[in-house]
């Protein structure tokens, strides 16, 4: 897990100078939306099997360590940090918030029997909640950790079964998955086909910045008038398959950490 050891030795001012700099590349390019086909389409059997072609990447993640550059809004707040992150199948997960100094902002690990959020630096922890809960009083997601990393490596659920295929116009097919009715779509580049974008109920994901048949860039938004959210995830350092040890996913807590709610969480999340 090279990226999430590896950071913890910069300096404070090399971290210092990339949230510099991020904030002014961010502030400066507003995300595109992605134009999807409006039309429904032609059945096609062959979209299916492009889907199936290309999804095989997605399906094939395993474990995946990055650097992610987060940003956005959540429930009409800004947000913005860089997270190392540590995914493993099933159930496992390891967030890190960088502080330009010193101990992380916060660590949030989750795994098959236990998910324990702390904020280091306060001394505080939540436990005895879901990764679901956490997630979405930490940056408004309500996803499993499975499905988090099938979402942002392009699967979007982490066993898609597809349902239909369509044929639309230009260079564009889309499928509808049935495991949670999204409707994913594909555009042709070249040669080769790219997922774009995927919709279902309660969210969008766009895609772009394809390498090694796993997306740089994943722009994922609610359509949620309560709760809004818009977020941009950069995705470096990537590595996919690459042996993590079960002890990545487990946290040691201070005898003096207090408890902290869901609810006071979200009042003093470090993401903002």
């Amino acid at each position: 897990m090279r990226a999430l050891k590896e950071t913890s030795a910069l300096s404070g001012l090399v971290i210092g100078v990339w949230f510099l700099l991020s904030a002014i590349l961010l502030s400066g390019c507003a995300p595109r939306v992605i134009r999807i086909p409006t039309d429904p389409g032609l059945p096609s059997i062959d979209a299916i099997e492009v889907y199936q072609s290309v999804s095989k990447n997605c399906k094939s993640v395993k474990t995946l360590t990055a650097e992610v550059a987060l940003s956005g809004t959540v429930r009409g707040e800004r947000i913005r940090s860089r997270v190392l992150a540590g995914f493993a199948m099933p159930a496992s997960m390891r967030l890190e918030g960088v502080a330009p100094f010193g101990a992380p902002v916060f660590i949030l690990t989750s795994n098959p029997r236990d998910v324990i959020f702390l904020l280091p630096r306060d001394d505080r922890v939540v436990r005895q909640s879901s990764t679901e809960e956490i997630l979405h009083s930490l940056m408004g997601l309500n996803f499993t950790v499975d499905d988090l990393l099938s979402i942002l490596t392009g699967c979007i659920v982490s066993t898609p079964h597809v349902e239909q295929g369509f044929r639309h116009d230009r260079d564009w097919i889309s499928v509808i998955l049935r495991d949670n009715a999204a409707t994913v779509y594909l555009k042709q580049v070249g040669a080769s086909w790219e997922i774009r974008a995927a919709e279902w109920p309660g969210w969008r994901v766009e895609y772009s910045e394809w390498k090694g048949g796993i997306p740089r860039i994943v722009r994922l938004r609610s359509d949620s008038t309560r709760n809004p959210v818009a977020l941009l995830a950069e995705l470096s350092q990537l590595e996919v398959n690459v042996p993590l040890e079960a002890e990545v996913f487990l946290l040691d807590v201070p005898r003096s950490a207090v408890p902290l709610t869901l609810d006071e969480l979200w009042d003093v999340t470090p993401l903002r």
